[in-house]
């Protein structure tokens, strides 16, 4: 992944990223999974640890093994593909692969202070993942900052600190639950179902929630790709979070009445003016789009009759 020299010859920023992006940085190099014949299912984290191992590779180090179970966690936390064998070789070796492969101290710690000792990739999804995201998402940045502190190993020798950043952390993620729930109750019937595509602006909207309340209006409104955004009053210009279960950023980006759509296929954030919304709507329309994603299968049954040594992470590796 990573081939490109860096000493003496004026690089002095170095992006690394998963998303499909260029960069305006004149004296800097930019990273990702999306350039190359390479896996471009890969987290954020995943590229920085690739960058990592090739360091080690470079000046003959092994620092990039210790933080397998974090570029592990990114692909879970990040809602990456796992059907990748990069992604689920990364999964195998670090987070699923049990607690005596979790190096971190904090993830550690929370592994064992939100979830039973033999855990399945379910409870780290609905249990440890939204913690984290939570945190990511809110406006809180002292707390931002205790919890990157606690995952680099800072706190490590301050137990009481990391518990502390923990508690905290599950404080923020039930009051985000609680914020999405209040605005869906209050403001569900007004929002506009009725096209192939859900667009809502309003100064209600959670303003650093956006991304999560369009997946939740999504799944309530049979799976319609939808964009939520938080009304600034004093602009003309929208900036949304795009949630769609089968890819639309590049139709979207296609479309003449979108500034921009930037980030993946079906979880992106996207704007435009605010006079082109009923354009855009009439775009999607016109399209005929089956806003239902296709899954291929082998096989499907009822969830109630799998073995549950099938879904444990020694069975399948993941």
């Amino acid at each position: 992944l990573i081939n490109i020299p860096c000493s003496n010859n004026g690089t002095t920023v170095i992006v690394l990223d998963h998303h499909n992006l260029t960069t305006p940085i004149e004296q800097g190099i930019l990273i990702n999974c999306q350039v190359g014949d390479v896996d471009n299912h890969g987290s954020g984290a995943m590229v920085t640890h690739h960058f990592c191992r090739a360091l080690d590779i470079e000046f003959g180090t092994k620092y990039a093994s210790q933080f397998v179970d974090l570029a592990s966690l990114s692909i879970m936390s990040d809602g990456c593909d796992i059907k990748s064998m990069q992604n689920r070789t990364y999964m195998h070796y670090g987070i699923m692969g049990g607690l005596n492969r979790i190096k971190n101290k904090f993830l550690r710690l929370m592994m064992t202070e939100l979830i039973k000792e033999d855990y399945l990739q379910k409870d780290i999804n609905f249990t440890l993942v939204p913690k984290i995201n939570s945190i990511c998402r809110g406006d809180n940045q002292k707390l931002k900052e205790d919890m990157i502190c606690s995952f680099c190993g800072i706190y490590d020798k301050d137990e009481d600190k990391l518990l502390d950043t923990l508690s905290q952390m599950r404080t923020a993620h039930t009051n985000q639950q609680n914020a999405v729930k209040k605005f869906i109750k209050e403001n569900f019937e007004e929002i506009d179902k009725s096209n192939d595509i859900i667009i809502h602006i309003s100064d209600k909207v959670p303003r650093t929630y956006s991304g999560l309340v369009a997946g939740r209006i999504k799944d309530m409104c049979d799976n319609k790709p939808t964009i939520m955004s938080y009304d600034y009053k004093f602009s003309d210009i929208s900036i949304g979070s795009l949630r769609s279960d089968i890819p639309l950023q590049k139709t979207l980006n296609d479309c003449e009445y979108v500034d921009w759509c930037k980030g993946h296929d079906g979880q992106a954030g996207i704007q435009f003016k605010k006079d082109n919304i009923g354009n855009i709507i009439e775009y999607i329309n016109n399209l005929g789009l089956d806003y239902k994603a296709n899954v291929d299968v082998l096989f499907s049954f009822s969830s109630k009759y799998i073995p549950n040594f099938l879904l444990s992470s020694k069975f399948t590796g993941t």
